[in-house]
């Protein structure tokens, strides 16, 4: 059996292990979507892309087109382990109305979220947006079809043209998953910032702290060569991934392409596409 082989089924019951005590101690962690985030080390909270119906309901506020989103992640480069979502935005007055879904896990794994949000402008700084989500999980034959419902909030504030801050927090109310285990679905709060030096570079750094988990520190860095092309980098602490990734943005598609390499599991491609109508 070659090397590559063993480190990537390690890597595949490691990966059940965690899932195993990601049930016990508490399922449906918020985890941030798109591989312009993962590029950036997981920065989410202050980015306003179409990606906002997931990452922070606030920022979905600035989306003013009618678009669609997909987005796919194979963990680790194993095959059992992948992850998508779909996303859409719909502009009104005075905000915009998101619908997401996303599925993460394999065969004997599985949790899937479906999501219906809002983000409205306050004024010319302040942004808040909330999304209402319906979760499903399946564990082995220890669980099955598992259900609840929970809710989410966000805030985004410009406090000039160069620097703004995100907040988002998932299932403030630690909804129950069962009665009969106590079983709660994990709550998490980030906290973010962007910067934006000059025209063609921006900043970012986030703060994550899960119920159930350390707090992750992340922190990335976007540069545009042109209005086109754009080049990120980025860490995060919790787990420590190193994430390099490239975009192309055209006046109708935008294509991202992420990277996320831990020292011990390998690397994670992820893949996202956004359309305006």
């Amino acid at each position: 059996m070659c090397f590559k082989l063993i480190i990537r089924r390690v890597a595949l019951i490691l990966t059940i292990l965690c899932n195993t005590f990601f049930v016990a101690s508490g399922a449906g962690e918020h985890k941030p979507t798109g591989a312009r985030s993962a590029s950036l080390g997981g920065c989410s909270v202050t980015q306003s892309d179409i990606f906002a119906c997931i990452n922070n309901q606030a920022a979905l506020a600035s989306v003013r087109d009618f678009s669609a989103g997909s987005c796919f992640q194979k963990k680790w480069m194993l095959r059992d382990l992948n992850s998508g979502s779909l996303v859409l935005a719909l502009p009104l007055k005075p905000g915009t109305l998101g619908f997401s879904f996303s599925n993460d896990g394999y065969s004997k794994f599985n949790e899937s979220k479906l999501g219906l949000a809002y983000g409205m402008k306050l004024n010319e700084y302040l942004q808040v947006g909330v999304q209402l989500d319906y979760l499903q999980f399946s564990f082995s034959d220890i669980y099955k079809d598992k259900k609840t419902v929970t809710f989410e909030v966000g805030l985004l504030y410009s406090l000039n043209r160069n620097l703004m801050f995100g907040v988002h927090v998932y299932n403030p109310l630690n909804a129950e998953l069962s009665k009969l285990t106590n079983e709660k679905i994990s709550s998490s709060i980030n906290l973010g910032a962007a910067y934006k030096v000059g025209n063609e570079f921006i900043l970012y750094a986030e703060i994550k702290k899960c119920i159930h988990h350390e707090v992750n520190i992340m922190a990335g860095a976007e540069y545009s060569f042109t209005k086109l092309f754009y080049l990120r980098a980025g860490i995060s602490t919790s787990p420590a991934t190193y994430n390099i990734g490239v975009g192309i943005k055209t006046s109708k598609l935008i294509i991202d392409i992420a990277s996320t390499t831990h020292q011990v599991l390998g690397t994670s491609p992820q893949i996202s596409l956004a359309w305006k109508f």
